[in-house]
């Protein structure tokens, strides 16, 4: 039905419907995920352009702060930021940071256990010119990095915190494990996939950010034509200007399951997950 709708969800003249029903479901998934209330929500193609989006605002937040105008001067004489990320990052990370001119002498690769998780005695020293990535959900374990240590000795150094959380950070959505990442709310930004635990078609990934201030200063668009009185339209937030109404799948499958049907799916699927850890193949 959204395909053949057809609407160009650029702002709320282009197609009001779709801009209320993105709003709301952008409301609901920060209440979903327990994350900031002031925090932006926007719906892009997956979890690669919601790091693209999150990482995008991470650079113009730092260089604000260092009183640098990317905006005028570009990155050539940009002064230098490094990214902090485990050995074992998903590769739609390195491909963010790649479309965002980030080389490889910048990247400080840190050691992972055997669960994927950071080392903390590896990593190196925090500052204000510092994006941190974490994990909510490694591909290969499910195990999260320890955002509950991490994150408040990167925020005291003044550096920015990436979490990708593809589909680890749904654990939000269930009191049962939301201890698994415990902690994860006092990053900056988020990513995360709707086509996984909520089964929307593909194309559809979440980008979240705490201080949309930032994102839209990277993101903003202006002509005479798109002219609007609300500055958290979604051409002036997101990379895409021409874009489908992509949100209303995930406001039909958060009205359709609510947020006990979220919780029964995600408690589900762990346990299922434990129980075929532990060798039972027998699920009945």
């Amino acid at each position: 039905m959204t395909s053949a709708w057809d609407q160009i969800a650029l702002m709320e003249s282009s197609s009001p419907v779709a801009d209320q029903l993105e709003k709301t479901a952008g409301l609901w998934v920060l209440e979903l995920l327990n994350l900031p209330p002031e925090a932006f929500v926007g719906f892009v193609t997956g979890t690669t352009m919601a790091h693209v989006s999150a990482l995008a605002a991470a650079r113009q937040y730092l260089y604000q702060k260092k009183g640098y105008d990317l905006a005028e001067h570009g990155l050539q004489n940009a002064p230098q930021l490094k990214v902090v990320l485990s050995e074992e990052v998903h590769i739609s990370v390195l491909k963010a940071l790649r479309l965002l001119g980030f080389g490889r002498s910048q990247l400080n690769i840190v050691p992972c256990d055997s669960q994927g998780q950071i080392i903390e005695s590896a990593v190196p020293e925090f500052s204000d010119n510092t994006i941190l990535v974490l994990q909510a959900g490694n591909v290969n374990s499910g195990s999260s990095d320890n955002f509950h240590t991490l994150i408040p000795q990167a925020k005291r150094a003044g550096s920015w915190v990436h979490v990708d959380g593809a589909f680890g950070l749904w654990a939000r959505a269930s009191s049962a494990q939301s201890a698994l990442v415990k902690g994860v709310e006092e990053a900056d930004s988020w990513a995360v996939d709707a086509h996984k635990w909520l089964n929307t078609p593909y194309d559809c990934g979440i980008c979240i950010v705490r201080h949309k201030h930032a994102l839209r200063e990277v993101m903003t668009t202006s002509a005479a034509y798109v002219e609007t009185q609300d500055m958290w339209q979604a051409k002036d937030m997101l990379p895409e200007f021409a874009r489908r109404a992509r949100a209303v799948e995930v406001w039909a499958a958060i009205s359709e399951l609510g947020v006990q049907g979220i919780q029964v799916l995600i408690e589900r699927c762990c346990l299922y997950a434990k129980m075929l850890a532990e060798g039972l193949n027998n699920f009945s």
